[in-house]
């Protein structure tokens, strides 16, 4: 992912300076976020899976162009959990995770810029890692060997799209809102024993993949 990053700055940087606007400015965002979740596999039973987020984004800005390398990351809790995985069919209640980290590219409606800030349009694509682990008191597990103290986590790639609000005025109240879509695929299946230290118990593609499909509403700082 360092050399995809880098191999885009290369690549970018001659052609924004004739094509984009060249402006010799770089971009640091942070934001913190409501999400709501819903993952294939999964039914939600009797309440929203609401949860918290976190985003990060540093990158480069053209006039109307903005590339970063972004990180969304996701908490949720969410009930009756049903995944396949060690051949098992496994149930119940439990916290899920996400991290994502890949490209973004942001455009700006500069003639549309007001008070309130400049809207933009922005897209992307990534690695994601999502983790699933499971409350001890809810979990039942029907045939193969899932140990119910473990955690599962899932390997694959997503893609994002989304719009927002870019107040940057050089001043101290700077800020930035987005709404963005991201779909993730999972596809490779772990199997994870262990809080501090890690131990892999086994790996595998899963038999059905998992789908994560998040709503991501953020609010943050425009550092630079």
């Amino acid at each position: 992912m360092k050399n995809l990053f880098l191999i885009l700055t290369i690549l970018i940087m001659p052609i924004g300076q004739y094509a984009f606007g060249y402006v010799n400015v770089y971009a640091l965002k942070m934001g913190v976020a409501y999400t709501y979740t819903r993952v294939t596999q999964i039914e939600i039973t009797d309440s929203l899976p609401l949860g918290f987020g976190l985003s990060s984004h540093v990158g480069y800005k053209f006039t109307d162009w903005e590339i970063n390398m972004s990180s969304y990351l996701n908490f949720s809790k969410l009930k009756a959990m049903n995944v396949e995985a060690n051949n098992s069919t496994i149930r119940g209640d439990g916290n899920f995770q996400s991290v994502t980290f890949g490209p973004t590219f942001r455009y700006y409606y500069n003639s549309a810029t007001t008070k309130r800030g400049t809207p933009y349009f922005l897209t992307g694509i990534h690695t994601v890692i999502q983790t699933m682990k499971f409350g001890v008191n809810t979990v039942q597990i029907d045939g193969g060997n899932f140990n119910q103290f473990h955690k599962l986590t899932f390997d694959g790639q997503g893609a994002l799209v989304g719009f927002g609000l870019d107040r940057n005025e050089k001043k101290a109240d700077n800020y930035f809102m987005e709404l963005v879509y991201i779909l993730n695929e999972s596809r490779k299946t772990s199997e994870i024993a262990g809080e501090t230290q890690v131990q892999l118990i086994r790996a595998e593609r899963p038999k059905k993949r998992v789908f994560e499909n998040t709503f991501f509403l953020s609010i943050g700082l425009t550092i630079f």
